[in-house]
Order: structure tokens, then C-alpha cells, then sequence
């Protein structure tokens, strides 16, 4: 059920039908709170309805699941930046991100 409900969700993000799309991704970090997805997509869906707690939180939450995601710390780069208009920890965010994706990066090469 998990990733159809993402999926949904995804179709009412693209619908700009944020509050619908809300309601599916909290219903799918019901169904497995271990999955990072829903936790970035209801970080990306809060961004765009400038509410900046929340979005940063679910980005929190999305990394502690995956610390390895670099992504994930870029998003809250973003929020920080955009959101907040914090620049400081904007750049923090940004820099842990760099250095994340530089040491999984080398592990490929």
C-alpha cells in the first residue's frame, strides 16, 4: 500500500493539490514510519506551502532514516535559505551535504 499512496500523493502534489497530497503521505508514514519518501515528499510539499517547520522537520526526519542522502541535506539547505531566509545554516546544511555526497562519491569511483 505504501508506495501506491506515495504515488497518489505525487499525482496531487503535481495537481497542485497540496492538502490532499498531505493526507496520503502522512498516511503512508503511518503504514512504514522506517521509509524516507513520504517523509521528503511532505518536506517538498510543505516548502511549497511556505511552512517552514514543517518542512524542515520532515527533511530531519527523512535523514535520520537515511544519513547517507546528501539530497536530503540540499533540501534542507533549500528550506533554510528560501524558507527561513537563514543563511547560516543554509551553507551548514549545504556543506554537510557536499562533504556527504564527496565521501560516498569516492567510494564509487
Amino acid at each position: 500500500y505504501y508506495i501506491n499512496t506515495t504515488r497518489v500523493a505525487q499525482s496531487f502534489i503535481v495537481a497542485g493539490q497540496y492538502s490532499v497530497a498531505e493526507e496520503y503521505l502522512n498516511w503512508a508514514v503511518t503504514l512504514l514510519p522506517e521509509e524516507k519518501d513520504a517523509y521528503v515528499a511532505l518536506g517538498n510539499v510543505y516548502f511549497l506551502e511556505k511552512d517552514c517547520g514543517r518542512s524542515a522537520s520532515s527533511f530531519d526526519s527523512a535523514y535520520k532514516i537515511d544519513k547517507k542522502d546528501w539530497k536530503i541535506l540540499q533540501s534542507l539547505a533549500k528550506v533554510y535559505k528560501e524558507c527561513f531566509k537563514d543563511q547560516g545554516k543554509s551553507d551548514y546544511y549545504d556543506r554537510l551535504g557536499e562533504q556527504l555526497k564527496n565521501k560516498y562519491q569516492e567510494k564509487l569511483d
